[in-house]
């Protein structure tokens, strides 16, 4: 893509996009070793190794996040070179492996025991949670989790949120982050 207007627009959704990646990955990650595995091994001591095995798979993913934040870092200077642009798609579709991986393994093997075993401490992990995200999980983190939602992933986020609280993270600052990502679909 020529320099201008355009291609500073396409770098700047794609520095948006990945910090915002960037950033909730690692603070999903942090929540969970911090302080949802020991509410669980507390409540459900058999998932002790389970979680090990899920605090391994973090550490597998850690590399390739470094990885992908250089590749990006050099793919989104103001001239990165093809070989650039080539180094950062390969990082990114790594880490989208070992991360889908993982994901999936924490949904199929982690999660039943959270939906089977904490029940009230859930909804009190939760709402620990939404206070401590304040104003950017309104402003950010909503919006993020929001874009490109399937309708039943919007639908399940919508009945959890007051009305007029979903109205403004879909009305306002999901609006305005699909404006700034704009560059993005249009390539």
């Amino acid at each position: 893509m020529p320099a201008g207007p355009p291609r500073r627009a396409l770098v700047r959704a794609l520095e948006r996009s990945w910090a915002d990646f960037d950033h909730f990955l690692h603070h999903h990650h942090t929540i969970e070793v911090e302080r949802l595995w020991p509410i669980l091994r507390k409540v459900c001591p058999m998932t002790g190794e389970l979680l090990e095995d899920m605090e391994a798979e973090h550490a597998a993913v850690d590399p390739l996040v470094r990885a992908c934040r250089s590749a990006m870092a050099r793919a989104l200077t103001s001239y990165p070179t093809f070989e650039d642009a080539s180094r950062a798609a390969d990082a990114v579709g790594g880490l989208r492996s070992e991360l889908r991986a993982h994901l999936d393994h924490e949904e199929t093997g982690v999660l039943p025991y959270v939906v089977d075993h904490l029940g009230e401490q859930w909804d009190a992990f939760e709402q620990r949670q939404r206070k401590k995200a304040g104003l950017a999980g309104l402003t950010r983190f909503m919006p993020w989790l929001l874009d490109n939602a399937d309708p039943v992933r919007a639908d399940w986020l919508r009945d959890r949120l007051p009305a007029a609280v979903f109205a403004m993270v879909s009305g306002v600052f999901l609006r305005r982050r699909r404006r700034a990502l704009t560059p993005l679909r249009e390539v």
